[in-house]
Order: C-alpha cells, then sequence, then structure tokens
C-alpha cells in the first residue's frame, strides 16, 4: 500500500493571462494504491562439493531458489492443468459391416480430465560468480562462470488465451495420469515453492590464483517482476582456493647420430609441477631445430603440435614427433621443444617452457645419380593411337633414392633435348628405395 496524490493544474501552459493571481492554478486529492502482491525468489541454499581447485577444472554447484513472496501474476490464466473431472464410458470401435456376425467389443469404465487454468510456468535466469570478496557481491568485479535457465522463455505468450486440448478432455484409462497433458506448468512460482538447480562450469584458465566464493545471484535479468526487486543472493560458506599449473618439457631425446634426408624421431615429456592440474584443456608445443646449443632467435620452428589432453600434477605425458635434414646436411644440430608457447592457460611460472638441447650428429647423406639408362619405343608410332614407352632408370650415386621423385616425358624434333622446344606429354612418380649400382 502507497499514499500518492493526484495533482490537476489548471492553464498549465499559461495561455491566459492571470496576472498576480496565476499562483493558485494546482489542486489535490489523495488516493491509497495497493500493490499486487509479488514473488520474492531468495538463493535458500548453495552447496559446492570442493574446496581447492585448479584452473581449467570443471565444476558442479547445486542451489535451491525459495519463493518468499506470492504468485506471478503476470502468469496469472496460462497455465493448463488437467485434472480428473467423472467417470465416463469408452466405446471401443467397432468395424463390423452391416448385417455381417462378427463381435464387437462392449464398451468399459474409463476417466476423464477438465482443464483447469491458473498460474502458469514463470522464466528468469541465475547467475554463478566466482570472487575474491566475501563480504558481498559486486557483479563489476565479480567472473560470471555460468548462467542458468528456470524455465522457458516466453512459455507463457505461447500458450493462446483460448487453448484448448480436445485430446485430453476425451475419455482415458482408468490410471492415465492427467499431468502429462497438462501445458506451461514446468516452472510454477507459487508461495513458498522450491526451483532445485543445478550448474556446472569450467574455472577460467586465465584465472590468478587465490582463494574465491562462489555467489548465486538468482532472477539475474529482472524477468520476473519481484517488489522492491533488490537483488538476492548466496555466497558459498568457504572459498575455492584456485591453483595453476606449470608446465615443464621433463625430457627430450633424439637419436645421437642421424642422416641427411633420413627421418629423425623426436620424443619428449610434458611434466606438470602443480600445485594445479590441467583438465581436458587445448595446449600447443613448437618445436625448434637449431644450430645452437643455447637457445634463441635463430632456432628454425620445424613443427606445431596442438594436443587436447589432462596433465595431472607428476605425471609425465609422453609425445612424439619427426624431421627429416636436408641430404646435404652435416654437423650438430639442437632440437628444443616450447610447451604451451601461447599460454592457453596461465601458469605459475612461463619462464620454464623451453627445454633443455638434445644434440644429435648429422653426416651428410649419399648422393644419388639417377640417369635414363635405356628407352625402348617401337622405331614408328601413329597419332591419336595409344603408345607405350618403357623406359629404365639407373642411379649411379653412393647413395639410396629416398623420397618422392617424378620422371617427365617429351616429345621434340631435336636430337638435343631443350625445355624451349620440347612438347610435354605425361609424367610418373616414384617412391621407391633404389640402390647405388
Amino acid at each position: 500500500m502507497a499514499l500518492t496524490f493526484i495533482y490537476v493544474v489548471t492553464n498549465a501552459d499559461n495561455n491566459l493571462y492571470e496576472g498576480a493571481l496565476s499562483n493558485n492554478n494546482a489542486n489535490r486529492s489523495q488516493l491509497q494504491i495497493f500493490l499486487t502482491p509479488t514473488p520474492h525468489l531468495t538463493v535458500s541454499s548453495l552447496t559446492v562439493p570442493v574446496t581447492t581447485a585448479s584452473t581449467t577444472q570443471p565444476i558442479g554447484v547445486n542451489w535451491n531458489i525459495s519463493n518468499t513472496g506470492f504468485n506471478d501474476n503476470i502468469e496469472k490464466n496460462k497455465g493448463h492443468y488437467f485434472v480428473y473431472n467423472t467417470p465416463c464410458m469408452i466405446y471401443p470401435v467397432c468395424n463390423c459391416p452391416s448385417g455381417s456376425n462378427c463381435f464387437c467389443p462392449p464398451a468399459y469404465p474409463g476417466i476423464s480430465f477438465r482443464d483447469s487454468i491458473s498460474f502458469g510456468s514463470s522464466y528468469w535466469i541465475d547467475k554463478v560468480y566466482l570472487s575474491t570478496d566475501g563480504a558481498g557481491l559486486n557483479v563489476n568485479t565479480a567472473i560470471l562462470v555460468s548462467q542458468t535457465q528456470q524455465g522457458i522463455l516466453n512459455s507463457g505468450l505461447n500458450v493462446p488465451d483460448n487453448y484448448s486440448n480436445p485430446l485430453a478432455l476425451e475419455c482415458k484409462n482408468i490410471g492415465t495420469d492427467g499431468s502429462v497433458y497438462s501445458v506451461n506448468t514446468e516452472n510454477v512460482i507459487k508461495p513458498s515453492s522450491n526451483h532445485p538447480k543445478t550448474g556446472n562450469f569450467i574455472i577460467p584458465s586465465n584465472l590468478p590464483s587465490g582463494n574465491y566464493y562462489v555467489y548465486v545471484l538468482t532472477n539475474a535479468t529482472n524477468t520476473v517482476y519481484e517488489y522492491p526487486g533488490l537483488p538476492e543472493t548466496k555466497r558459498s560458506a568457504l572459498p575455492i582456493t584456485i591453483q595453476r599449473p606449470d608446465l615443464v618439457v621433463s625430457a627430450l631425446t633424439v637419436p645421437a647420430t642421424s642422416t641427411g634426408g633420413q627421418h629423425v624421431a623426436i620424443n619428449y615429456s610434458i611434466l606438470n609441477n602443480g600445485p594445479g592440474s590441467v583438465f581436458n584443456q587445448v595446449r600447443r608445443d613448437l618445436i625448434y631445430v637449431s644450430t645452437s646449443s643455447v637457445f634463441d632467435g635463430s632456432a628454425q620452428l620445424i613443427s606445431t603440435q596442438t594436443f587436447t589432453e589432462d596433465l595431472p600434477v607428476g605425471t609425465p605425458v609422453q609425445h612424439s614427433s619427426g624431421y627429416t635434414f636436408p641430404v646435404s646436411t652435416s654437423g650438430t644440430r639442437y632440437f628444443y621443444v616450447h610447451t604451451n608457447y601461447d599460454s592457453s592457460f596461465r601458469e605459475t611460472n612461463a619462464n620454464n617452457n623451453i627445454s633443455a638441447a638434445a644434440a644429435t650428429i648429422v653426416s651428410a647423406g649419399a648422393p644419388n645419380d639417377l640417369i635414363v639408362s635405356s628407352i625402348d619405343l617401337a622405331d614408328t608410332v601413329r597419332s591419336i593411337f595409344p603408345t607405350y614407352i618403357k623406359y629404365t632408370v639407373t642411379n649411379n650415386g653412393t647413395g639410396t633414392t629416398a623420397g618422392v621423385w617424378t620422371d617427365s616425358i617429351f616429345i621434340s624434333c631435336s636430337p638435343v633435348f631443350s625445355n624451349a622446344t620440347a612438347y610435354y606429354v605425361t609424367r610418373r612418380s616414384h617412391n621407391q628405395n633404389y640402390n647405388s649400382r
């Protein structure tokens, strides 16, 4: 109830000249306005299952919303509850042709339902925050980690005022549950009603270490009209101690010797020194090769490895890659691995993510010397008809071929080959190992 006055002001635009008597143009009348009672949603309980957690860790919390106020009058007459009405008889369909001797089953008792119209379902949003402030929720400084819907948006607007369900009103078998036909009754606000909810969120990967309280703010967007509508929150009884991980490349191995042109196996291990774990998080590792035994800007990036995985504290996780040096490479080369190079999740120390050097002594690969040693072809060929060419490639070098190479076939009027005058016909690719002669 609120005390209110209605005022009437005449000649409000001063179009009429009143002189010194212009100050008596207003009068009032007192009235009382009775406000329609509204809901009052409160967070009556909040359960957080952990007191220690890591960034990237999924957390589930449970809370309950209690209405200490009244019904949601905006949803009045929007809920259709099909309740027991009266007994009735069910008459089975009989398909006996006229004049036939077939038997039609007899009618049997059933029950009917009626549409009891009352308050419908309400919709609002509960938001979950993390905050280092235990004195109260400040949404400007707290971190929003989850928001959960209660009810269905605009569910009442989707029910017409003249809604009817003839199927629900038909005679049903005894034992039928009428609530299966009810419409817009899933989340109805009633005096003393409870609305339990579970929310899951992932602790942000960039969250600084520290103690954080969990807060739940109900009806965060004021979808349900409440008077006076002050924010209603609940804080976890204890804070969660959030911890970050600390990754290092604990091992990196390559063969002590290698040969240019041949595959080099690279094996490394990622160890999380904690105290926080990593949960199913994307991580990118860079692999470098260098002529320097100290990692610097001269290192050449040769591979980017992307993983989505867990990294528990204290358990090395193995990975492997590979690299092939150019055939002519010789001398000592050093491999390095830089894990989590872009800090896709933050660590307690990001300055220890580059491995120590792993050295291999590279010997230049033995060269190949491929020649076309023979070509078998008919003396005379005809245009437009298929022609088969048989030729032999011989490796006169000291090394065995490795990898793919391509033979190209040309036709020319000149006994001396020239790209400028020869006409390209076709090509053939090889991926075989040929020893030297």
